[in-house]
């Protein structure tokens, strides 16, 4: 019987294809890191060359001191530290140009240099900000030294260490876990197959079977394990075992730590096996409550990811350590994670060998006779008898279900997202204030160094005028600052920009921290970040771009209409012109109701859930003829034979509508519950076609950089736009496949093709968009947040292309598309007398 169980799963076709993935799996990062540009040499030279220019200007610096202290390093002790610090560098060079990477001694030897400056009694700063970052530098070459390393930089590597690295996080990552827990974790609804009842009246027992489901799981991670084994052990064997112990560096953001490859290695497999664990016997905890595996999956899917919504990062997520593996490390000790991770892999085997898994089987195994009663149920009383016939049709397959299920849970998750989004704005735009504290810390101490070589050179050249002074005890910046004021103003701006800079964001930092940052500290900030890049432009000789004037026609607004500004989200990243794409204080995201609709239709989430609905739904007249002819069963009932056609056309109507409300109903409602309503009237930008824009009574605003006007509007403006076109495209994509169904014979092809043709006709439409009569296609309308933004009749110029046309061009073809299928039916149907030879030639 044992055999009978290891052929079911030799005679599956999907493990073999999972062992085959993972046995492709080190061939292809291999093929493709090696086709990759290997950029250690340069980034090297990069990084030495930094050093050349820090020390060149400590040269500049002594060579002008010298010049007016005599006495300053009498002994020539910096001259000779800069020296060797120089020579130092140059065999770093060498060894680089020859392709050497053997350079350990050379940077330790560099740091030294650098520290014994530091240790001078008279001296330049010249480790500044950089001191902890070269202290775990100098630890890590020291290690190099001692086991002779080679340095290693490469971001696709192919044959070393790195790989092994890149390839643990391939194999022991989240891809290869949801594979292995959908395969052999969800094995336990085998019971509800009659295949099981088989298995029950033969000799071996019910708990083997169980312990065999559990033993499969645990294969499958002995597989993946033993495959990476091997290849690393090919991999250490070419290059040398020894190499186990190379360092490597984990940066976080304000701390780094130095690891072993070894312990790297062995904590990812340990997380891995932790967080698989951990999942599989969360699925079998659900099981026992839980009746379909889809349900299940889709539980547990949920739970996972509100616990990485709402607990991204924290110490006591388990998912952070698998997805935020390294800064974890920078805070937790590698043994605690990996005994964590080891104790829930125990923790899931002494349940999967317990008696509470044995009753968890028993319980599906009782639930399938409930399951097969109420699937004959399946129909809908309060439905008229057409549509309840359709509707039972579709919902007695299975994956209608799952499709429906689906899309219930995306809406969820798509809302939960921008809540999350919305709920950690805060903590988004604090980190954006370090890095800009960050930054301007390195700028200021980068500008006292040069500020301090313009003295110096300044003191060279007055210092016979300086010796004349009247004051002896003036110093030479207080002599040249009431000697030459313009110029000492001048030198002193090149860093006091900075300061200010560093000055305004750690006190905004500060006050976030505190609670003090309020809605007018906000406005303020927002003006004064656009001002500043305003600046930035006009010194670049820059034109001002859409977002820029977009988001200072915003702040006037918001403080004229009294409104709270949001902190981030995308509600001004511009997605046809992603200029400031990448800075976070320049998004804004709110939870609200009206807020979420405009993020989702942004997204364009709604075209996806109506693809998705049209596949599941629709009902065609093809599906009558292939694969069972039901047509000569139809056509033999007591009515016309073209109610067929309206009665799937009023079908498709109704079901669609009635889940397309329902869905958006869904996430309004969500989205009512947890962020309100919002605030209606709060301005975004809305794209202006030049030809109203060039008017004389326009109010738009005009982008030199971005070539194109815009003007604000109220975001709910848009967000009824998109609303209003919804409908009408349902209705055209469901008249056409239903004309395209009379003629073709399968309904997968119909489906197929009406998606084809309506992305086709889309891009033909926008190639051609110059075209006079392009606002009467309808393509060009399914795409219903650039016409309700304004963004496709800016790029047509056309004013016309708009959401109430849109309306009034896809209800026409809806009902032309309509009328020619109702009389393709009837000329396909109506006048054929003999049913039986008419579906046949069909």
């Amino acid at each position: 019987m044992k055999k009978f169980l290891w052929k079911e799963v030799i005679q599956n076709k999907l493990p073999w294809v999972f062992i085959i993935s993972i046995l492709l799996m080190p061939l292809i990062l291999h093929v493709y890191n090696s086709q990759q540009e290997d950029l250690t040499y340069e980034r090297m030279s990069q990084n030495l060359q930094v050093e050349q220019d820090t020390l060149n200007m400590h040269q500049e610096m002594i060579r002008y001191q010298k010049e007016i202290d005599p006495d300053f390093d009498a002994n020539d002790r910096y001259d000779q530290l800069l020296l060797d610090a120089n020579q130092t560098l140059m065999q770093w060079k060498n060894k680089l140009h020859q392709n050497n990477y053997f350079f350990a001694r050379e940077a330790l030897n560099l740091y030294q240099s650098y520290q014994s400056i530091e240790n001078l009694p008279k001296f330049f700063p010249i480790l500044g900000d950089r001191q902890d970052e070269l202290l775990i530098q100098q630890e890590r070459a020291e290690i190099m030294q001692a086991y002779n390393f080679p340095y290693l930089m490469e971001d696709y590597p192919t044959l070393s260490v790195n790989y092994l690295v890149q390839l643990a996080d391939w194999m022991f990552g989240i891809y290869t876990a949801v594979a292995i827990l959908l395969l052999f974790a969800f094995r336990m609804y085998r019971v509800q197959h009659p295949q099981f009842d088989f298995i029950l009246i033969s000799p071996i027992k019910r708990q083997q079977v169980i312990r065999f489901d559990q033993h499969l799981l645990m294969l499958a991670m002995a597989v993946v394990v033993f495959i990476y084994a091997i290849v690393s052990s090919l991999v250490l064997t070419m290059t040398g075992w020894k190499f186990l112990w190379y360092p490597i560096i984990l940066s976080g953001r304000f701390s780094s730590l130095l690891m072993p490859v070894w312990q790297i290695i062995l904590v990812k497999l340990a997380v891995w096996l932790g967080l698989l664990t951990g999942m599989a016997w969360l699925a079998q905890l659900f099981a026992g409550f839980i009746r379909t595996k889809d349900l299940n999956f889709i539980a547990l899917f949920l739970l996972l990811f509100i616990l990485q919504i709402f607990a991204k990062g924290d110490v006591w997520n388990p998912l952070s350590y698998f997805f935020d593996l390294n800064n974890q490390l920078l805070s937790v000790q590698a043994w605690v994670i990996i005994s964590l991770s080891l104790s829930v892999f125990v923790v899931w085997l002494i349940y999967s060998h317990s008696s509470l898994l044995t009753m968890t089987y028993q319980y599906l195994y009782r639930s399938r006779q409930r399951k097969e009663q109420l699937a004959k149920k399946i129909h809908c009383t309060f439905l008229p008898s057409w549509i309840n016939f359709e509707l039972t049709k579709l919902l007695r397959h299975s994956y209608v279900k799952r499709v429906l299920w689906i899309l219930l849970v995306g809406l969820g998750v798509a809302y939960f997202f921008i809540y999350f989004k919305s709920t950690h704005a805060e903590e988004e735009f604090r980190d954006y204030l370090e890095n800009q504290v960050s930054y301007y810390q390195d700028k200021v101490v980068e500008m006292t160094n040069t500020v301090e070589l313009i003295y110096l050179q300044s003191h060279t050249m007055y210092n016979d005028e300086f010796k004349q002074r009247k004051n002896k005890e003036q110093r030479f910046k207080e002599w040249y600052q009431e000697q030459y004021p313009a110029d000492f103003e001048s030198i002193e701006s090149i860093k006091s920009t900075f300061e200010n800079s560093l000055s305004y964001y750690q006190i905004a930092l500060d006050k976030l921290n505190q609670g003090n940052f309020d809605q007018t500290t906000l406005i303020q900030f927002r003006e004064r970040y656009y001002l500043d890049e305003q600046e930035n432009l006009k010194q670049g000789h820059g034109s001002a771009e859409k977002p820029l004037l977009a988001g200072q026609a915003q702040n006037i607004l918001i403080k004229e209409n009294n409104l709270k500004p949001l902190l981030l989200g995308n509600l001004l990243l511009d997605q046809y012109h992603p200029y400031y794409g990448n800075r976070a204080e320049q998004s804004q995201w709110d939870h609200s109701m009206v807020h979420s609709l405009y993020i989702f239709f942004e997204n364009h989430l709604h075209l996806i859930g109506i693809v998705l609905l049209f596949i599941v739904l629709f009902a065609s007249i093809s599906e009558e003829v292939s694969p069972l002819p039901h047509l000569d069963f139809l056509f033999l009932q007591p009515r016309k034979r073209q109610n067929l056609y309206l009665s799937k056309l009023f079908y498709n109507i109704i079901a669609m509508f009635m889940l397309l409300v329902t869905g958006m109903l869904t996430f309004m409602g969500l989205a009512m519950i947890f962020g309100g309503l919002g605030q209606f009237n709060y301005p975004i930008a809305e794209f202006v076609p030049d030809v109203l824009g060039q008017s004389p009574n326009s109010h738009a605003i005009y982008a030199s950089g971005s070539h194109l006007y815009f003007q604000m509007v109220e975001i709910s403006q848009v967000v009824f736009r998109v609303l209003i076109l919804l409908i009408p495209i349902v209705l055209f994509m469901l008249s056409f496949g239903l004309f395209l169904s009379i003629w073709l014979k399968h309904r997968f092809i119909v489906v197929s093709l009406i998606i084809v043709l309506c992305c086709v006709g889309y891009y033909l439409s926008r190639q051609f968009i110059a075209f006079d009569l392009i606002s009467y296609f309808p393509f060009l309308y399914l795409n219903a947040f650039s016409v309700a933004d304004g963004w496709l009749a800016q790029q047509a110029n056309v004013p016309q292309l708009n959401a109430l046309t849109g309306v009034g061009v896809l209800i026409s073809w809806s009902i032309l598309l309509s009328l020619a299928g109702w009389g393709s039916f009837r000329i396909r149907w109506e006048r054929t007398r003999n049913h039986g030879n008419s579906i046949k030639k069909y």
